[in-house]
């Protein structure tokens, strides 16, 4: 069974560590808010969207993802190791446009509604 464990829940975001064994797959879910997914050691994964055939995919040591509202999936990781990825979940629409920079295992996400950057350093000692 994949394990999701909270990391941090405030007004802003919901921090999760998704942690899949090989072979292991999340069941089809939907992600209602806009997400952000920092694979923490990278891999080979299966993923599936709602209504599309399985599709490999690849991902590499701290790479950053943003999905946005609104996608249904599941994802089996196809890898000998396991796949850990920090799930930044963000609670408002106002994180919808930003630009990504690592910087030191720090991920800065700038609120483009805003102009005002957030420091994400959730991750940080996992990077």
């Amino acid at each position: 069974m994949p394990q999701r464990k909270e990391i941090l829940r405030n007004h802003r975001v919901t921090v999760s560590l998704l942690e899949l064994a090989p072979g292991e797959a999340t069941p089809m879910h939907h992600h209602d808010r806009d997400i952000l997914a920092v694979f923490v050691n990278g891999g080979h994964t299966r993923n599936t969207i709602l209504g599309h055939k399985p599709a490999a995919d690849k991902m590499a040591v701290g790479e950053a993802r943003f999905v946005s509202a609104g996608y249904t999936h599941s994802t089996q990781n196809q890898d000998e190791n396991p796949l850990r990825v920090v799930i930044v979940e963000f609670a408002s629409a106002g994180l919808a446009c930003f630009k990504i920079e690592r910087n030191s295992g720090i991920i800065i996400a700038v609120d483009c509604s805003l102009r005002t950057a957030r420091s994400m350093a959730v991750a940080a000692m996992l990077l």
